[in-house]
Formats: C-alpha cells, sequence, structure tokens
C-alpha cells in the first residue's frame, strides 16, 4: 500500500487510476487586478521582463503534503522542475512553500485552521476518504467558485470524475491512472486447456460466468493426497465487495441522493456471488492471518490462478515471479454493459475554505506540471510494472474505466468490512449481514452529510 500511496503522490499515475494524454488550453490572460477599471495608461514593462500573470505582490503559496513536494535538482527532470518553479514564482510575483504535515494529521490541521479563519496552506493533499466530511462541512473550496471545470482542458476527464461531491468540483491533481484489475498465472491456464482472459476480454467474453468457469477448473489437488492444494481465486474480502458491486453496475453509496446503496438489487447480486465463491463453489483460498498481502503472495508463489491487483504492484512480482502472468479488467457482472475500474483509495490536491488566493494558487499549480513528461513516464512505468504488450494494452484502456466509489469517506468502513468478512466466512448470508448493517451505514452517512 505504501508504494501505491508513494506513486499516486509523485503524481504520475493513480492506486489509480489515469494518464490522461493533456493538451493545452488556453492560459489566462495577463490581467492585473482592476485592470478593466483603470483609466491611466499603464506603465511600459522594460526589454526582458514579462508581466505577471497574476501580481500577488511577493506572497507566499503554501502547498501541504505528507512528504517533501519541493523540486529537487540533479537529476534532468529535478533540473526541469526546479527551473518551472523559478520561472512560474517570476510570473506570479510571488513565492512556493512546501509544507510537510504527517498523514494522520492533515485532516485536523485543514478544520482546525479553517474554522479559526486561518487556512494553514492555500493547497492541501488529502485522501479522498476524508472529502464528504471536508466538503459537507465547509471545509473546502470547490473550483466552480473561480473557474469553468467543463472547460479546464488541463485536468484528465478522470479527475474530473474522481475530484467531484455534490456536483461540485473540489478535487484535481495532474494525472490520476485506475489501475486495478486481476493478475492470471499463464501456466495454469495453459495446462488446463482454457481460454487466455486477455483473450476472452478482447471478445467481450470476460464475464463473472467465464471467472467462475476458470475457478472451478483450477481448483484443485494437483498431487493426488486428496487435498486441495491449487485454488483459482484469492481475495482481500472487501476489495472483492467493492470490485463484484461496482463491475455489476452497483454502488456502496449513493452520496447524491444521501443514501446508503449496498441494499440495491445490483449490490446484492454481487455480494450473492462473493458469498458463492467462498461457501458453494469454494473456489477462494482462505487468508491465513492478512487480508491484503496473503492473497498476493499465493498468487507469487504458485498457489492460485487469478487475484486482484493494481499496475503498481507488478514490478516486485515480475522480480520473483516465475511463471508468466498477465493482467486483465475485472470481469462484468450481468447487469454491466462494460468493464470498470473501481476508484476507492486515492489522493489529490483541494483549496482549504477562505485561502486567500484560492484561483491564483489553482493558475500557477497549472503552470508548474510538467505536462509534457506525462505519458512518456506512464509508459516508462507501465513497462517496469506489466509483462507483456496484452497487459500494457489493458492498462492504458483502464484510463477511461475509472469509477470512483467514496464510501469509505462515510465512516462505516468498521461495519461494512465486518458483513462482508461474516459473508464469506459463511457466518451471515448476504441479506442477513446487509439488513444488520445498513441502518448503522445510513446513520453515518446522515451525520456526515449533514455537517
Amino acid at each position: 500500500m505504501n508504494k501505491a500511496k508513494m506513486f499516486l503522490s509523485l503524481g504520475l499515475v493513480l492506486a489509480l487510476v489515469f494518464v490522461a494524454a493533456c493538451s493545452g488550453g488556453s492560459k489566462p490572460e495577463a490581467t492585473p487586478p482592476q485592470a478593466a477599471e483603470s483609466t491611466t495608461e499603464p506603465e511600459s514593462v522594460p526589454a526582458g521582463e514579462e508581466t505577471p500573470a497574476f501580481d500577488l505582490g511577493g506572497d507566499k503559496i503554501k502547498m501541504a503534503m505528507w512528504w517533501d513536494g519541493a523540486p529537487a535538482a540533479g537529476t534532468e527532470l529535478g533540473d526541469r522542475n526546479v527551473a518551472k518553479h523559478d520561472e512560474v514564482k517570476k510570473k506570479f510575483n510571488a513565492d512556493i512553500e512546501y509544507i510537510t504535515i504527517p498523514w494522520g494529521e492533515l485532516e485536523e490541521r485543514l478544520t482546525s485552521t479553517v474554522m479559526a479563519g486561518e487556512p494553514f496552506a492555500d493547497m492541501v493533499r488529502l485522501d479522498l476518504k476524508w472529502i464528504p466530511g471536508l466538503a459537507a462541512g465547509g471545509y473546502l473550496t470547490p473550483l466552480d467558485d473561480f473557474t469553468d471545470v467543463g472547460k479546464e482542458s488541463l485536468l484528465p476527464e478522470s479527475v474530473k470524475q474522481v475530484g467531484k461531491f455534490n456536483g461540485l468540483q473540489y478535487g484535481f491533481v495532474d494525472s490520476f491512472n485506475p489501475s486495478s484489475g486481476l493478475v492470471y498465472n499463464k501456466r495454469m491456464f495453459a495446462e488446463a486447456g482454457l481460454p487466455d482472459p486477455y483473450e476472452l476480454q478482447e471478445r467481450d467474453e470476460w464475464t463473472w460466468e467465464a471467472l467462475l468457469n476458470a475457478a472451478k477448473a483450477l481448483t484443485k489437488d494437483t498431487n493426488g493426497d486428496g487435498k486441495i492444494d491449487q485454488y483459482g481465486l484469492s481475495f482481500d474480502q472487501a476489495v472483492l465487495a467493492e470490485h463484484l458491486i461496482l463491475s455489476n453496475n452497483g454502488r456502496i453509496v449513493d452520496p447524491e441522493n444521501g443514501k446508503i446503496a449496498f441494499d440495491s438489487a445490483e449490490s446484492m447480486e454481487a455480494l450473492q456471488f462473493m458469498n458463492d465463491l467462498y461457501n458453494v463453489h469454494k473456489v477462494v483460498k482462505a487468508n491465513e492471518g492478512n487480508n491484503w498481502l496473503d492473497p498476493k503472495n499465493f498468487f507469487t508463489q504458485g498457489h492460485v490462478a487469478m487475484t486482484q491487483a493494481g499496475v503498481w504492484e507488478g514490478e516486485e512480482r515480475m522480480k520473483t515471479m516465475t511463471d508468466d502472468w498477465g493482467y486483465v479488467f475485472f470481469p462484468k457482472g450481468p447487469k454491466a454493459a462494460d468493464f470498470v475500474v473501481p476508484v476507492t483509495i486515492a489522493d489529490m490536491y483541494f483549496i482549504p475554505k477562505g485561502a486567500p488566493h484560492a484561483k491564483e494558487s489553482f493558475e500557477m499549480w497549472k503552470e508548474l506540471v510538467l505536462w509534457d513528461t506525462q505519458e512518456e513516464s506512464y509508459q516508462d512505468f507501465l513497462e517496469a510494472n506489466l509483462p507483456d504488450e496484452s497487459s500494457i494494452n489493458t492498462a492504458k484502456r483502464m484510463m477511461d474505466k475509472g469509477v470512483f466509489e467514496g464510501w469509505r469517506g462515510y465512516r462505516f468502513e468498521g461495519e461494512f468490512i465486518d458483513a462482508v468478512v461474516n459473508i464469506t466466512s459463511g457466518k451471515e448470508p448476504p441479506a442477513t449481514a446487509v439488513e444488520r448493517i445498513k441502518q448503522v451505514a445510513q446513520n453515518k452517512m446522515n451525520e456526515i452529510l449533514k455537517k
């Protein structure tokens, strides 16, 4: 998880989500404050000097995150970043300060300083799971207050989708690449005489049914001792629930209407399929103490044929995996028209309410980004983490398939995961587990939204 967070934070991709090829929109005109009301002849600008796009009078723009975001010279990219910062500071007649705050302290620091009327930064990098509470509570400034988001061509469409709350755009980042699919063991599929999942994907036949058929064929006793020693699947149960629900056109929450949605027909069908994978077909290898790491290790060690993974996990797997493997979309459910890439964990920049230079800092940020390096950087990332051209093509297709599910921001994570674990362990049927937690979850959602 740390590696994922680090990579996303660098702005090269997204857990996730997308490098959308960003081409240029028009930059804001160089219009000094109150120019429209001025009747005096503007002073001439000395040769070689540039009129600031926004003259901030030497003020300092503060950018806060949980790592040191300041540019560092010494590499080609670092030198370019330093030069770009110098150029932008001169253009805006402003300084830039990077503030490092521990991840666990950012939310409290933002709320306390906004409430005091003195936001501690002009831009803050925040985990998306904090956003429902912060946006509903009035602690953030929507970009819609000062720009037409639809015309912001430098913001990838994926960012515009994921950074919204209640119809307004709050989050922004230079690139967001959703990359959460399935990895599969090519040797196991070939030895079992099964079609390659990538071929099924390209024929639009990679479905829950195809997944189940493959998992059943690949769950077996390989050494003849009467015990299953190879399984079709392994998962973090909560991550599986998210993927199944979203891949069946369901949702966990409906923020527009302020309602929980994991009890909808599409979501319940997904939870029932999850139950059947574990308790009816018995094709999922049980975890042994670490719900996040065990499934990955089972796959790498050759004990299971398929598991959920993000692109960022590939580099380490490529070093240790002896079998050939591939990467595909999570299969689509019966209620879905297309593949989706669930996005439930990510981070972006946000502007605190009351920040004195909201528009100016956003415009500065757009100019600080080295947009021309995005596509090349993402291609390098894919080549370092994925084993073949088919997998790379899949990851590129994922850029436009991200679906953000912000349920973790409504603070019923513990109840939902408890219900999911009970379903997969056979302790509760899906209907019982959902009925038990849905009012508690709705109450917690109501509490967030009423702020």
